[in-house]
Parts: structure tokens; sequence; C-alpha cells
């Protein structure tokens, strides 16, 4: 008998502990979907920020905000990394000059913008976030339009496109907390 109410009081604890669990989870997730339903786009917006578990404890705007600017972050380190392979495989120098004195350069200067974007959203200024996130996206922009003044076939154009749509989502939440705070 005692261990029969040891195990229903037992299985009553897990049931409880998971129930809550799933109560926070879904919370979470609703103020996932409520940002990324303000952003450009909602599906590439939501799919980002659940990949990244810090997005699960994050209670407020300007958290995802954060955590969107620093999974960027993570993936300009690896579009550097894909260029630089890209460039070391390339035969025409005139493509490698591309990659070398465009891409890999604008992209850099990228992840120094994006570090100054967590800076400024972390000190309060959000409208400077906004610019740095920007620029990020429009140095990008520099390493597609050296491909296009060379009327060559750019292979980077999935990566710059995808790049600035991440770009154009973290600035969209980064507009909502400044629109919060008005």
């Amino acid at each position: 008998m005692a261990k029969q109410v040891f195990e229903i009081v037992l299985v009553l604890v897990v049931v409880l502990f998971f129930s809550q669990g799933n109560a926070n989870i879904t919370k979470d997730m609703a103020l996932i979907e409520s940002v990324c339903k303000k952003t450009h786009d909602f599906k590439l917006c939501v799919s980002t920020l659940i990949s990244n578990p810090h997005s699960f404890n994050s209670t407020d705007v300007k958290g995802l905000a954060r955590i969107m600017i620093g999974i960027i972050q993570v993936k300009t380190d690896g579009i550097i990394a894909t260029i630089d392979r890209m460039s070391k495989n390339e035969s025409d120098p005139l493509i490698r000059r591309c990659f070398n004195d465009d891409c890999f350069v604008e992209y850099d200067k990228g992840t120094e913008l994006l570090q100054q974007a967590i800076e400024d959203l972390e000190s309060g200024s959000s409208g400077q976030a906004i610019t740095d996130v920007h620029w990020a996206w429009e140095n990008a922009e520099t390493c597609q339009d050296c491909f296009v003044e060379l009327k060559r076939k750019s292979p980077v154009t999935a990566i710059n496109s995808y790049f600035g749509a991440l770009c154009n989502i973290a600035e969209d939440i980064m507009s909502i907390l400044l629109h919060n705070l008005k």
C-alpha cells in the first residue's frame, strides 16, 4: 500500500512539474509569436528565435532583440568562413577579389556593427542599435554589388538574402521596442 501511495505521489509530482514547465514554454512561445507577427517574416522570425533555447527564457522584447542579434552574429561568423572557403576554391581572380576585398571585409565590418548594436541596445539606445544592424546589412550588400559590377552571377546571393532577412527581423523587433518606449 505504501508503495502504491509513493508511486501516485511521484506521478503527481512529475505531472505538476512538467505541466508548470509547459505553461512557461507556452507563455514564452506566445511572446515570441506576438513579437514575430510584427516583423516582415513571421515564419523565419519564429524558427530563428526558437532555434536558440535562450529565447524561452526571455521575458521581454529587448531580450528577444538581443537574442536575434546574437544569432545574426553567429551566422555572420559562418558566412565569413564560407566566403573564405569559396575564395580559396575560386580560380577566377576577379571573383576572388570580390570575395576578399568586398565580401570578407564588409561582413567583418558587419560583425563589429552587430556587437555595437548589442551594446547600444543594452544602453537603451534602440534607435542607434537599429542603425547599426541596418549598416551591417548595407555592408553585406556591398559584397553582392561587387559581382553585379563585374557582370557575374553572384555565388553569395542566397547567403546575402538570408542575412538581409535576419537583419530586417532584428530591426523590426527593435522598432517594436522603440515604439513601446514612447
